[in-house]
């Protein structure tokens, strides 16, 4: 499915795909019909940050690739 210059699409296997226009983030934001996010599912810098964030933009779980993960909300995530 094309949306604008974005792509959601699967491989007729195991795997779906959901590709941003950005170079630099992607996300998958959750939210309900007044428009309130409730969470996302994010990554960005060529996959060094992936994980999930909150409704208020915090990290609720952060894996940095190579190096740690974490369970926080003192980090916000860029949008």
């Amino acid at each position: 499915m094309y949306i604008g210059s974005q792509y959601l699409y699967g491989d007729n296997a195991s795997a779906f795909y959901a590709t941003s226009n950005s170079i630099n983030q992607s996300q998958l934001i959750l939210r309900d019909s007044d428009n309130t996010v409730h969470g996302r599912l994010y990554g960005d810098t060529n996959g060094a940050n992936f994980g999930l964030v909150d409704g208020d933009g915090e990290w609720s779980y952060l894996a940095a690739k190579d190096t740690s993960t974490s369970s926080s909300s003192s980090t916000t995530a860029s949008r």
